[in-house]
């Protein structure tokens, strides 16, 4: 009898073990049925949250032909920000190409009813924002330059040949500012007219200077690494002096509060030794370039010639020595009264220019070239020189520098300068590019995971959770050259002694990647394709071996350590479409990988387990981790961009369809594809989530 109940003592420790085994990760079947013996599988429906779209842009220039390797981004949200900042990068991006076209497939997710188009090279403004269709259509256009027409108001003649042009016009009474336009050389907006004023004609920007330039002052690329304490003005060195003119590029969507603003460039010229100090610029003389350089009024390639003041009298001639300032009127045009009746371009009411002695004055006083004409020394220009093109550039950014909303872009408004003889000018101090900007396209999301497969999970998809974005580099030929993949681990709901590992399998040959530039990850050997082992077990991301990482709402949170992975092609290639992206977990062995539904494991994956337990898997038929049509074991969340939230995931032991209701309505009949957006009212039960 003693034994027997020694026995029963002993049976019942065991069912106890094994209970509480079970409520460290229930497995159940959340419909209480087994569907792989009552359902046929629907693999119409791949548990997909996004879904691929067919566009065709087209994009003209000024003169109304066919714009070639112009740069365009294709983005999930209103790609500018208030200031006129670009707050990320495209979903896609691509250069036309001789019939100035692009045609592509890009990935849009599921909740996604908008999709915004804009030229990512200098000259072709505005955002076009389209409905997300099957297949869309978008049209790009130059901003056109304005012509003198017989209808042009005339205020005064000039005369055929010689300079002649005004000297007494002085737009303001802070500055010694002066116009050398006639107001009938003015055209609406405050843009110069071609065929009116001498100075003024136009260039033929070709695509590939307008990219060159593009990936110097890049947007949101800080170029503070460099010395803003040198002067970036201009000096002429020829013997015979030189002409010089200004070729308007581009603004990079400057904006202020979400308001519209109207710049004004000016010009200055001064010799060594002068102009040493902040007031020095009260009572020099200053000449008008651009009464407007906003980009949808501004035509890229409108080239005016700069002349120089010898205190009498102007000339188109430099002397050697002279030394070429520039400044930027912050919000200086009033462009009403220029258009009005009784306005002009060379009436004061004009303009609005404020207090020059910024930063103390107002943000909307002048920005200078010069570092000492500012109040932090420093210049608020960048310049370069170009020799492949026989030109400098300069980039200008006109916000203050301790203004949190400074980007140190340099791109605010952006020039060209020239000058004949080609060799007669060169940057007083040229500032180097430190690292040429590459254009590239991302994508964004979570990807959740369950980690008993073949088994039933619990479906809270927790057992693991990251961010991941994925961004490719392109060169104006359209061809991608290397990836920069990103991954955050955001949490882990599995137990101690459950090790999970992370790997993805790129749609790329294992033999194109060079492994000397690549680095991160390890590129795994074997495999058909290749593929990448980011960690052997997350529990190093997370810097802690105990279980259940930000998954139950008594813990006090972890953060996770990123990782990025660079990846580098020895050969170029024209596609690779993301949603081949097969990213996977492997869970107490490299054999037990978990992949998104019909995805392919890897020659490393233990394909026994095909067909067992809960699995339905059938690889003759491409057919992978499916069990039925409601559960799979991996779902992938888009995220439109790098600052997104990650997807907001059941606390622990709580099924996905008790926190996100609509989940049932999407698998069913594939509606509710916003189901997993906690912001959605009506989407989420807020009680059940992390």
């Amino acid at each position: 009898m003693k034994r027997n109940v020694s026995l029963l003592k002993y049976a019942l420790l065991i069912a106890l073990c094994c209970v509480a085994c079970v409520n460290e990760k229930d497995l159940y079947e959340p419909s209480g049925e087994d569907p792989g013996e009552t359902e046929e599988l629907d693999l119409s429906f791949k548990f997909a949250l996004r879904s691929d779209k067919q566009i065709h842009i087209s994009v003209t220039r000024a003169d109304g032909k066919a714009a070639e390797g112009i740069g365009v981004g294709v983005y999930l949200q209103q790609p500018y920000e208030e200031d006129g900042i670009i707050s990320g990068k495209p979903l896609y991006m691509g250069y036309t190409d001789g019939n100035g076209q692009i045609d592509a497939t890009i990935s849009v997710p599921a909740n996604s009813d908008k999709l915004y188009v804009a030229s990512l090279t200098a000259g072709y403004p505005g955002v076009q924002e389209m409905d997300v269709q099957p297949s869309m259509t978008c049209n790009l256009t130059a901003t056109v330059f304005q012509i003198k027409t017989a209808t042009t108001r005339m205020v005064a003649t000039r005369s055929e040949t010689g300079l002649d042009v005004p000297v007494d016009q002085k737009l303001s009474n802070l500055y010694e500012l002066y116009s050398p336009y006639t107001d009938s050389e003015i055209g609406k907006d405050g843009i110069p007219l071609l065929n009116a004023s001498p100075l003024v004609t136009k260039e033929e920007l070709s695509a590939k200077f307008l990219n060159l330039m593009n990936s110097w002052y890049p947007e949101q690329k800080n170029v503070q690494d460099v010395d803003l304490k040198k002067s970036s003005d201009l000096v002429v060195t020829d013997e015979l002096g030189a002409e010089v003119w200004a070729t308007y590029v581009g603004d990079g969507g400057f904006y202020v509060n979400n308001a519209t603003v109207y710049n004004v460039l000016a010009y200055y010229s001064y010799q060594e030794g002068e102009l040493g100090r902040r007031e020095d610029i009260q009572g020099h003389r200053m000449t008008l370039l651009l009464p407007n350089t906003h980009q949808q009024k501004c035509p890229s390639g409108l080239k005016v010639q700069l002349l120089y003041w010898d205190g009498k009298q102007y000339s188109k001639v430099f002397p050697k020595g002279a030394r070429i300032g520039f400044a930027v009127a912050r919000d200086g045009l009033n462009i009403a009264n220029v258009n009005a009746a009784n306005g002009g371009v060379n009436s004061k009411s004009s303009y609005k220019f404020k207090n020059q002695t910024f930063p103390n004055g107002d943000v909307n006083g002048f920005y200078y070239s010069t570092p000492s004409l500012n109040a932090t020394k420093r210049t608020n220009a960048v310049i370069r020189n170009v020799p492949d093109y026989n030109c400098c550039i300069m980039g200008f950014d006109i916000r203050p520098y301790d203004d949190p909303k400074t980007d140190y872009d340099f791109n605010d408004v952006m020039i060209k300068l020239t000058a004949s003889p080609v060799s007669a000018i060169k940057p007083e101090e040229d500032i180097p590019v430190i690292d040429e900007f590459t254009p590239s396209e991302a994508v964004y999301g979570t990807l959740a995971f369950e980690d008993q497969w073949p088994k039933m999970g619990d479906y809270d998809f927790n057992d693991f959770v990251m961010n991941y974005s994925y961004e490719l580099e392109k060169g104006d030929n359209n061809m991608i050259t290397a990836l920069k993949l990103t991954f955050t681990p955001i949490a882990k709901g599995a137990a101690s002694w459950t090790h999970i590992g992370v790997g993805i399998e790129l749609p790329l040959s294992a033999d194109n990647i060079d492994k000397a530039k690549s680095e991160g990850a390890t590129l795994e050997e074997g495999n058909d394709r290749a593929t990448f082992i980011v960690w052997n077990d997350v529990n190093t991301a997370f810097g802690t071996t105990e279980g259940y990482v930000n998954t139950e709402g008594a813990v006090v949170g972890v953060s996770a350590i990123p990782v990025e992975v660079t990846v580098r092609l020895k050969t170029p290639v024209s596609s690779l479409l993301t949603q081949k992206f097969n990213p996977f977990i492997f869970v107490n062995s490299r054999q037990r990988e978990i992949h998104l539904v019909d995805y392919k494991p890897t020659k490393h994956a233990d394909t026994s387990l095909f067909g067992t337990e809960n699995d339905r898997s059938d690889p003759g038929a491409e057919v992978y981790y499916r069990m039925d049509n409601r559960y799979p074991w991996a779902l992938d969340f888009p995220r439109k961009e790098d600052s997104s939230p990650a997807w907001n995931y059941p606390k622990e032991r709580v099924i996905i369809t008790k926190a996100y209701p609509n989940y049932e309505k999407w698998v069913l009949d594939q509606s509710n594809l916003s189901w997993f957006d906690a912001s959605v009212s009506g989407n989420v039960n807020k009680e059940f989530l992390y």
